[in-house]
């Protein structure tokens, strides 16, 4: 391997700028992810509400069960985009060559 070998292998990048570009990725995957997790949270209290209402102990066995799927659906979905967002997160992590532990300690 020549003396300057290593810039085929990664960027010229300094330790710091990465840790501050990923702290970057960190900031932006907190507030792409905030929203969700309110509507995850709202969608929980209209999943209690629903089992614990009188109209939803007249419902039958299968609507019963497409009730609940209804609000379980959009629970995945929600869920699914938070997922996106983390390994989109993950993947930044990896092309900055940082470790999520090494952002806990900075932050």
């Amino acid at each position: 391997m020549s003396l300057y070998g290593w810039y085929r292998y990664g960027s010229t990048m300094t330790r710091a700028k990465r840790q501050s570009e990923a702290l970057k990725a960190l900031d932006a995957l907190k507030l792409a992810i905030e929203p969700w997790n309110t509507v995850i949270q709202e969608l929980r209290a209209d999943r209690g509400i629903l089992l614990g209402s009188a109209q939803y102990e007249e419902l039958n066995g299968v609507e019963k069960c497409e009730a609940l799927d209804k609000i379980d659906s959009k629970l995945r979905t929600a869920y699914g985009f938070i997922e996106s967002y983390q390994n989109d997160f993950t993947k930044k992590l990896k092309q900055l060559r940082v470790r999520r532990g090494s952002l806990d300690a900075v932050e």
